[in-house]
């Protein structure tokens, strides 16, 4: 048994096995969905804003490419994941297949066409005015964005 423990172990460590960081509809890390810009500019992640899209609503990278925000009127709005570091509570990550995040979801999951991607599609479960909004490459999930209606849904800036 100990050497079980020893040989997992090792393969972990090899592999970079690590936990992931759980994200939320409202919030991952340090970051809050309500957040102001100010509050979300001094987390230490590193953003970089673009300029404003359309009136009162702005974009960001964090410095490593992993995560982005979408702020609306000076608050935080939609914190999107490019990385599969970040989790749902239901495991769903960067990564994960179409078919894993229905069977995580059920019927809750709607499903519909990619605006740009003729294979991709969008997956969204959304309750009480807040969720998840997942892009497909029409397999596998590329990017999940979680948060407050109807900002969510937005697929360029806020329109």
């Amino acid at each position: 048994m100990h050497k079980i423990f020893i040989s997992l172990l090792s393969l972990c460590l090899l592999a970079g096995c690590q936990s992931a960081t759980t994200i939320t509809p409202e919030k991952t890390g340090p970051l809050h969905v309500g957040m102001s810009t100010k509050e979300v500019m001094a987390t230490r992640l590193g953003f970089v804003l673009e300029e404003e899209l359309t009136p009162g609503c702005r974009e960001g990278l964090s410095s490593d490419g992993k995560l982005g925000v979408l702020l609306e009127n000076e608050k935080l709005m939609v914190i999107s994941a490019m990385s599969q570091e970040y989790a749902t509570p239901e495991g769903i990550h960067v990564g994960s297949t179409e078919h894993a995040a229905q069977q995580a979801y059920g019927t809750a999951l709607a499903k519909t066409p990619h605006t740009y991607d003729p294979d991709g599609n969008y997956l969204s479960v959304i309750r009480d005015g807040k969720g998840y909004h997942f892009e497909t490459d029409g397999k596998i999930i590329i990017r999940i964005h979680a948060g407050q209606m109807p900002a969510l849904q937005y697929v360029e800036g806020c329109l």
